[in-house]
């Protein structure tokens, strides 16, 4: 069957074999008359245009295949690790990937405090109070100032515990 051709009737008038339409139980060899690539065209013209109605039908199958929506979601976060990254520093900080890098090569890819360079990701330090990013920590030092509570007092105490056993 996937050698049988036919002429797509969407925008594109291509050519193509039946693996590039969909299936259709009342279609021509059981397939839509528009390939995949124009109906995901019109469709996302479609959803553009009626964002409230997109959204709505898109809560309404979320709700009703939970367990289908959670494999998706975890799907595209593996897939998209660092779009979804980008996308958390963006809504937590207000700061965009780009940013971040900028900040990193300020602090020549080190972290802030100790100017160690981690193998991994490192954290986007930020003011509590303000939401003002301040740098780019590798992770104990950002866990450093949780624990502190980025108080200046307790760090200069625990400085001078630190000098005064030495």
């Amino acid at each position: 069957m996937t050698d049988i051709q036919r002429i797509c009737t969407g925008p594109c008038g291509r050519t193509l074999i039946l693996d590039n339409f969909s299936n259709h139980a009342h279609g021509k060899y059981g397939k839509q008359p528009r390939c995949r690539d124009c109906v995901r065209a019109q469709n996302k013209v479609w959803r553009k245009n009626n964002r409230e109605k997109a959204n709505a039908c898109s809560i309404r199958y979320q709700k009703l295949h939970p367990e289908v929506h959670r494999k998706e979601a975890r799907e595209y976060a593996r897939r998209n690790t660092e779009k979804q990254w980008a996308y958390q520093i963006k809504s937590q900080y207000g700061i965009t990937a780009e940013q971040y890098y900028e900040l990193l090569t300020k602090q020549f890819g080190k972290c802030a405090i100790c100017s160690k360079i981690p193998k991994t990701k490192m954290h986007v330090d930020h003011n509590h109070e303000t939401g003002k990013t301040r740098g780019i920590l590798c992770g104990n030092c950002n866990r450093g100032l949780g624990i502190f509570k980025e108080d200046r007092h307790r760090l200069i105490k625990a400085i001078e515990y630190l000098t005064f056993y030495k």
